[in-house]
C-alpha cells in the first residue's frame, strides 16, 4: 500500500531533480561539461535519479500488478 508520506517523498526528490537539472545546465554552459564542478553536480544528480527509481521498485514490489 502506498502512503501519503511516500508520494510526498517521491515528489520532493522530483523537485529536487528539476533543480539539480537546472544547476547542472547553467554550470555545464558556465564551465563546460567536463569541469569539476559539471561533474559533481552530475554525479549529485545521478544519486537523487537512483534514489527516486528506488521508490519505485519498492512501490512496484508492493503493488501487485493488475
Amino acid at each position: 500500500m502506498i502512503t501519503t508520506r511516500e508520494t510526498a517523498s517521491e515528489k520532493v526528490i522530483l523537485h529536487k531533480i528539476s533543480i539539480k537539472q537546472k544547476t547542472m545546465l547553467r554550470i555545464g554552459a558556465r564551465y563546460g561539461l567536463n569541469d569539476y564542478r559539471t561533474v559533481r553536480i552530475s554525479q549529485e544528480l545521478d544519486k537523487l535519479i537512483t534514489k527516486y527509481q528506488e521508490l519505485n521498485i519498492i512501490k512496484s514490489a508492493e503493488c501487485p500488478q493488475r
